[in-house]
């Protein structure tokens, strides 16, 4: 029978404005804990060098987290791609209603009609995603 290994377990910090002295606090701390365990280490003594690594490849890493920069929400991610998607109708529906006036002038009215229609579609649609998306707030810092 195979050992099951344990679920990992998970730990986020928002190291940003909100709680600043998280950064502070953390960075510290690992960054003396490393210093510590590699004085205390002997020759032969791989556990405190084993420690010592641990924190100061914790600290690279949120030292690189933190280069990057912060990080757009998943939510703002996704109504950034929802109003790109009401541009694109709202460009698709300024060009049906070119087509439109050109069919109008070809004296093809029928064919104006559903150019016309299919462009009044796509303005409404994008201006009901619009609506939609502006209730919706785009940051934990939005969140009321």
């Amino acid at each position: 029978m195979a050992s099951e290994r344990p679920a990992p377990r998970i730990v986020s910090f928002d190291l940003m404005p909100r709680e600043p002295d998280y950064y502070f606090v953390l960075t510290e701390a690992l960054r003396e804990f490393a210093v510590r365990q590699r004085a205390d280490a002997d020759d032969c003594d791989d556990a405190h060098i084993k420690w010592a690594t641990a924190a100061e490849s914790a600290l690279s890493r949120i030292e690189a987290a933190m280069s990057e920069g912060p990080q757009p929400s998943p939510v703002a991610e996704t109504v950034s791609s929802v109003l790109g998607l009401a541009d694109e109708w709202e460009q698709d529906a300024a060009f049906l209603n070119a087509r439109a006036e050109r069919a109008a002038a070809a004296d093809l009215p029928g064919t104006a009609v559903r150019y016309s229609s299919r462009a009044q579609a796509r303005t409404d649609c994008a201006g009901e995603l619009r609506n939609r998306l502006s209730d919706i707030p785009k940051s934990p810092a939005e969140t009321p």
